[in-house]
């Protein structure tokens, strides 16, 4: 994280969230979010110092991989969210391919 202003911030916070799009008819969407944790509580930022967060997330098995047809899109995002209260900030996304498939043995 590098602002380009001073913050202080409620809480820094990363979510990994599951996004459908139904386009047929109408269209419909929904978001779900999966696992969140606050890597940082309180935090006061300057401007142009940067910071890095390790961190990790446990994901259910039964969340499911990504899926694309001709009408369906199911993705995940990593998202970091900077809590600043009534301020407006974008959230901070990464786009995740999530592949399911048989596990293989390593061969001895």
């Amino acid at each position: 994280l590098t602002p380009h202003q001073d913050i202080k911030a409620r809480s820094l916070r990363v979510e990994l969230a599951r996004v459908e799009f139904v386009s047929r008819d109408s269209g419909n969407s929904s978001e779900t979010v999966e696992a969140r944790e606050v890597v940082d509580e309180s935090a006061r930022y300057q401007t142009g110092s940067s910071r890095e967060y390790p961190f990790a997330m446990e994901v259910a098995e039964a969340a499911g991989p990504c899926l694309e047809t001709e009408q369906t899109y199911v993705g995940w995002w990593l998202r970091a969210i900077v809590d600043r209260g009534m301020a407006f900030d974008p959230d901070l996304r990464q786009l995740l391919n999530v592949y399911n498939g048989p596990l293989k043995r390593a061969e001895r």
